[in-house]
């Protein structure tokens, strides 16, 4: 893991080294795509909130506007994102679950 620099992308790291840990079908994995548009989603929206403090009234409604839609986008991606973590994670449990031995 780094160490200093900024802590921005620190959230996104994290969710890829889960995704990663639990691993994945050698299928074409969406999983990192989903990960990656949740991020820059949020970071649109942190973005478009920030400029709406120096921005005229006309220009700052539509940009809180925007910046709230980026918002709830990003919130569907991260809701995706934990379900297919979340699923794998299940998936893996199950493969090493122990077998159950009927009583003699």
């Amino acid at each position: 893991m780094r160490t200093g620099g900024s802590t921005c992308g620190r959230p996104r790291r994290i969710a890829l080294d889960i995704h990663r840990a639990v691993g994945h079908d050698p299928a074409p994995d969406t999983t990192v795509t989903l990960i990656n548009a949740w991020w820059a989603a949020w970071i649109a929206h942190m973005a478009g909130s920030a400029m709406v403090t120096s921005a005229s009234y006309a220009d700052s409604v539509v940009l809180s506007v925007a910046s709230q839609a980026l918002y709830l986008i990003a919130a569907v991606f991260v809701i995706l994102v934990i379900q297919r973590i979340t699923a794998a994670q299940t998936k893996a449990v199950a493969m090493y679950a122990p077998v159950a031995v009927p009583a003699a």
